[in-house]
């Protein structure tokens, strides 16, 4: 059988305001330059702020974790794309790491993967990710691998 889940990224409003924020600002000083001045280069920064924006959202909307029968699949937009072997997870632990993540949220999940022999300091691969569920997601995980250790 080959069940799927798909969870949503948790989204913090406040990380939200600061990444868009700027972007919106940004936008406004555009847009009171154009009715200010007239110009033609202040509509294309309109366009190009607009497509930022137009961006930011399309970001939020397409950050998901799906666990489609053995693998996990960690999907941000275009830009991420990961899958991970579930049976490789070892380790799942609590982060409200600011390290850049497919995670809309600050309260993170950091998931360690493929154990590697003695390499300087990391001796796992990682991704940080922020499921809305922390708990369905983690129990759906230990259904196919219950060797994960669990730290929360």
């Amino acid at each position: 059988m080959n069940m799927e889940k798909v969870f949503k990224s948790k989204v913090d409003i406040i990380l939200s305001g600061l990444s868009i924020l700027p972007i919106v600002l940004a936008l406004f000083i555009f847009i009171y330059y154009f009715f200010q001045y007239n110009t033609s280069g202040t509509v294309l920064g309109i366009v190009i702020f607009s497509g930022v924006i137009a961006f930011a959202v399309h970001l939020y909307l397409t950050t998901y974790y799906t666990i489609k029968g053995s693998k996990l699949i960690i999907k941000s937009s275009f830009l991420v794309y990961h899958s991970i072997d579930i049976q490789s997870i070892k380790q799942i632990k609590d982060s409200n790491s600011w390290e850049k993540a497919p995670a809309l949220s600050l309260d993170r999940l950091e998931i360690k993967y493929n154990e590697k022999p003695a390499v300087r300091y990391n001796f796992y691969d990682y991704v940080i990710i922020s499921p809305e569920n922390k708990e369905e997601f983690i129990n759906s995980l230990l259904e196919i691998n219950p060797e994960i250790e669990i730290f929360i």
